[in-house]
């Protein structure tokens, strides 16, 4: 096994299935994962290269596939913040597949843009004083995570929206 995938709470995961050219493996409930570790089990033989991190979305064989993270030699494991669980595009999936290809280090480093964008567009959509995301009334709060909570406050630089957001933030540390 080549490399592995660890979420809190459950057993190591190195059940890729080889095909040609890159290896897969079904992930249930990925609306229940925040974050995830992967990491290589063994040293790439061309350190020029990595291994890049992805998930596919059914229908499987017209799906295009997200950047996740990578590793290489120089960092062999990371953790990535997933944001699925305000994901639209994947919490509405009881399963995705976790993909993994061989990419050289140029190819990751434009997939990580690609990623980052797409990460605030989905930022953009939250409403800052929405009542999911400020609500006092005791109710569960809108969680943000990593990333899209980056995203999110880069965003909204209004007062308002900064208290907003440093609630949610509160939150999520309250609960990490």
């Amino acid at each position: 096994k080549m490399f592995g995938i660890l979420i809190p709470g459950k057993e190591i995961m190195t059940n890729f299935e080889e095909y040609d050219g890159f290896w897969a493996m079904d992930l249930e409930n990925p609306s229940e994962i925040n974050v995830l570790g992967f990491y290589l089990n063994v040293p790439i033989a061309d350190d020029t290269m990595g291994a890049s991190l992805y998930i596919s979305k059914p229908p499987h064989e017209t799906a295009e596939l997200d950047f996740i993270g990578a590793v290489a030699n120089t960092r062999p494991s990371d953790i990535f913040h997933t944001g699925w669980a305000v994901d639209p595009s994947v919490n509405i999936h009881s399963s995705i597949k976790l993909v993994v290809k061989p990419e050289p280090q140029q190819a990751r480093g434009q997939a990580r843009v690609a990623r980052e964008h797409k990460i605030a567009g989905r930022a953009e959509r939250v409403e800052p004083h929405h009542p999911a995301v400020c609500d006092e009334s005791g109710e569960e709060p809108l969680q943000l995570h990593g990333e899209l909570q980056h995203k999110h406050e880069q965003r909204y630089h209004t007062a308002g929206a900064r208290e907003c957001l440093q609630q949610v933030v509160r939150q999520v540390h309250n609960e990490v």
